[in-house]
């Protein structure tokens, strides 16, 4: 499968061919965000409360 970007998918939402790999996309989108955060979270946490 070639590689996509997300704003190509997104265009293409609702086309039967390309719905499960925007659903792909965005739930790695969104898996990748909630981590990136909680690294944030967490190093501000300790950092600030001390290890």
């Amino acid at each position: 499968m070639a590689y996509h970007t997300f704003e190509f998918l997104r265009k293409r939402r609702h086309e039967p061919k390309w719905k499960l790999d925007y659903q792909i996309a965005l739930l790695s989108r969104i898996l990748y965000g909630l981590i990136i955060a909680n690294v944030f979270v967490w190093g501000y946490g300790l950092f600030i409360h001390g290890f």
